[in-house]
């Protein structure tokens, strides 16, 4: 029997970007969230790898989130706007 290790995958949430702190650190609270929900609920055949990210104004930019998702070795990035 071989265990094979569960794929990754990637989602990066994306928002607008904002100058205010508040918003822009909601979005990655939300995205620690729907990882643990992700991977406590999933059947263990994914890793789920979630990032936040913003598309002007504040870090980090779709590009930099991105970048994050396959650092981790993700195989397929899921790209969400929120």
């Amino acid at each position: 029997y071989h265990h094979s290790q569960p794929k990754k995958i990637g989602i990066l949430l994306i928002d607008h970007g904002s100058k205010r702190e508040k918003s822009n650190s909601h979005l990655e609270g939300l995205a620690q969230v729907y990882q643990a929900q992700c991977n406590n609920n999933g059947d263990g055949k994914y890793e789920y790898v979630v990032k936040a990210a913003h598309m002007e104004i504040a870090a980090p930019s779709i590009e930099d989130g991105m970048n994050m998702l396959i650092e981790k070795g993700v195989g397929k990035i899921i790209c969400h706007p929120y």
